[in-house]
């Protein structure tokens, strides 16, 4: 065959490529819609922000707190997705649950459609098979929990959380913002290592922080340490602070929105009632608690690997990330509410999925690689099991 044939084919291999994941996420989409449409009205998260979202800039904090001791006033610290939903609603004639049913699957969308965006920039290929990997993937990023089993009592998300929490809005509304943050910090890490200039991938990354930290800050209490232990990695390699000046400026307004959002908070809300606990508001045993870990990030354990942690930066930000998000998962609550969980979450997804692909970049033993696909392949059974329970039921404890 002619190279002019081949690279014909190739191009419309892609095109192929392109056009079935475009039809897989909005299918995803529409059975995501329908999910939150039957879910949102009686869901405890979904119905109070909600509730906040229609009260907010109409009634003072206090005459919420009066009224329902549940709406979570608290959330005034970071509004994003509130005054979005607001703005959702005013464009479906002030129809507030429509329109939080519709924007919860636009954030899984979005997010969905990021990770891709995300892999092929930081994993680049050309080739269709490599990139339907990447869909597939991107697509069971969205979908995939702990893998339900033995060892953890069958559980799909209760004591332990999982990747894909359903019933949170802030959590789905912050990892869209979070994979652009993660992905502006390599953007950066890559020009400055390169000597190109990088004022503007500093400044997206400062101005994406900022705005994730509105969205939910549980992101960046997990991810900004990981970043900074890479950035610190870097100044001691380049024996430099320029690096480190230049990133600590991009996070300075996110660290004072953050000491902000800590002072706002009264003493009376359980989000500042914060201890140490080992085992996390699920007091764990030690035993429960590397048992629950193995079952919850199967892929990241089965493909960790020396080789990709010194090469990859990406996957030493995804471990660091993970680690982190773990300590703060099984030695920090702040009681049965379990905001020590959603940065967790958001790490064992990134983790998972920047494991799959960097092991397979890589070409990591094709045994390994093959196993922990496959446990991925199950916990998007227990993901999929998950969500059709939690329709039928209407409950998240499971």
């Amino acid at each position: 065959m002619k190279p002019i044939q081949k690279d014909a084919l190739k191009e419309h291999s892609i095109q192929i490529e392109t056009a079935v994941f475009i039809v897989a996420l909005l299918l995803v989409g529409f059975l995501y819609v329908l999910f939150y449409k039957h879910y949102v009205p009686y869901g405890f998260d979904e119905k109070y922000h909600t509730i906040f979202a229609e009260k907010l800039f109409k009634q003072s904090l206090e005459s919420m707190k009066a009224e329902d001791h549940d709406i979570p006033i608290w959330a005034v610290t970071y509004p994003f997705y509130h005054v979005s939903l607001k703005a959702f609603a005013f464009l479906l004639g002030n129809k507030f649950f429509e329109a939080t049913y519709l924007l919860n699957a636009l954030c899984v969308v979005l997010a969905i459609l990021l990770i891709r965006v995300f892999l092929l920039r930081i994993y680049p290929t050309k080739e269709w098979k490599e990139r339907t990997l990447y869909d597939v993937i991107s697509v069971c990023s969205v979908v995939f929990v702990t893998a339900s089993g033995p060892l953890n009592g069958w559980r799909m998300y209760a004591r332990q959380s999982a990747a894909n929490p359903v019933h949170n809005p802030t959590v789905l509304f912050v990892r869209p913002f979070g994979i652009l943050v993660v992905l502006a910090f390599l953007l950066f890490l890559e020009s400055f290592d390169k000597k190109e200039p990088c004022a503007g991938n500093v400044v997206l990354f400062g101005l994406l922080s900022f705005f994730s930290i509105l969205a939910k800050p549980n992101f960046a209490f997990v991810f900004l340490p990981a970043m900074g232990i890479i950035i610190l990695e870097n100044m001691i390699r380049e024996r430099s602070i320029r690096i480190g000046i230049m990133a600590f400026l991009a996070v300075l307004p996110s660290l004072i929105l953050m000491l902000w959002q800590f002072c706002f908070i009264t003493d009376d809300s359980v989000a500042i009632k914060v201890r140490f606990s080992f085992g996390s508001f699920s007091e764990f045993t030690p035993l429960e608690v590397v048992v629950v870990s193995l079952v919850t990030f199967p892929v990241p354990i089965i493909l960790a690997s020396k080789k990709l942690f010194v090469s990859d930066v990406t996957y030493r930000l995804a471990i660091y990330a993970l680690v982190i998000g773990w300590f703060q998962m099984f030695f920090l609550t702040n009681g049965q509410s379990g905001d020590f969980t959603w940065g967790y979450d958001l790490a064992i997804q990134f983790a998972t999925v920047v494991a799959l692909v960097s092991a397979f970049k890589a070409k990591l033993p094709q045994w390994r690689w093959t196993l922990a696909f496959m446990a991925l392949v199950y916990q998007v059974v227990c993901g999929i099991s998950y969500l059709s329970t939690v329709y039928r039921t209407l409950e998240i404890w499971i």
